[in-house]
């Protein structure tokens, strides 16, 4: 519970055992109270089952539906092609600029021989030929694709399963959690208040226009049709444009008390 600080003084927030006395255990979260200018604070014990179940709401609050998935997806399907293409014919520019510093260096291997250049001269671009040899090598070899594609695939997995995956960490992979979905986590009259961060915000704005955008189209309670939904979305936004205007979310910045 050390993420969470009292909404009333600022103090951290602390869990508390209780053993009755029949023997059974109850825990408690509470504010510890250490404020230094002796003002006492008000806030009362809240059961840790309780925070756990709202903190567990505001998880689910920001997950996305399977159908925003797909929807990105497919995205990245169209410009992926664009992407490659571009990548490609890069390079092919610099292979051939690769072609160009071999014959720089034959050519001034030439001039050394026949005495054009100094020895000091002749080492130092030298060395600028071989460092530009090298980064251009280094960008041939390189996937440049790959590190976002498993990026993205891991941000969308959390995204759909952050629920589950809170709920089987440890306390310490609970906290980081807890840091990368909100802010300014909260513990006031009994309620936990975090605020969410802007990422998944306006994943949430995105999943909610796309579910909203199919359902309007879809004939309703088709149990033939249900099953292409996703690629109902795609349709959608190859024929008419659909846009997520990221601006301009009212998700921005708002505050999710949770009950």
């Amino acid at each position: 519970m050390r993420t969470l600080r009292c909404g009333e003084c600022g103090c951290s927030i602390t869990a508390e055992r209780h053993t009755k006395n029949s023997g059974l255990v109850f825990v408690y979260g509470r504010c510890t109270k250490k404020r230094q200018n002796g003002v006492k604070c008000s806030q009362p014990y809240v059961n840790a089952d309780e925070l756990e179940k709202q903190t567990l709401a505001f998880i689910k609050s920001l997950e996305i539906s399977p159908l925003l998935v797909e929807w990105v997806r497919d995205e990245l399907r169209l410009r992926n092609e664009r992407g490659f293409e571009f990548e490609k014919v890069q390079k092919v520019k610099q292979t051939k600029k690769l072609q160009i510093l071999l014959d720089q260096k034959k050519q001034l291997y030439g001039m050394k021989i026949d005495g054009l250049v100094s020895k000091e001269d002749y080492k130092k671009e030298k060395k600028k030929l071989l460092n530009l040899e090298q980064q251009i090598k280094g960008y041939l070899q390189t996937d440049n694709t790959f590190h976002w594609e498993k990026t993205l695939e891991d941000i969308l997995d959390f995204a759909t399963n952050a629920a589950a995956i809170f709920k089987k960490a440890d306390p310490e992979a609970r906290r980081k959690i807890l840091r990368i979905l909100g802010s300014n986590l909260l513990l006031k009259h009994k309620k936990v208040l975090i605020k969410g961060q802007i990422a998944f915000l306006i994943l949430k704005k995105a999943d909610k226009v796309i579910n909203e955008e199919i359902s309007r189209l879809e004939p309703q309670k088709s149990p033939i049709l249900q099953p292409n939904l996703p690629n109902s979305a795609s349709k959608f936004h190859l024929e008419r444009g659909t846009r997520i205007e990221l601006a301009s979310s009212p998700w921005q910045g708002n505050v999710l008390p949770l009950y």
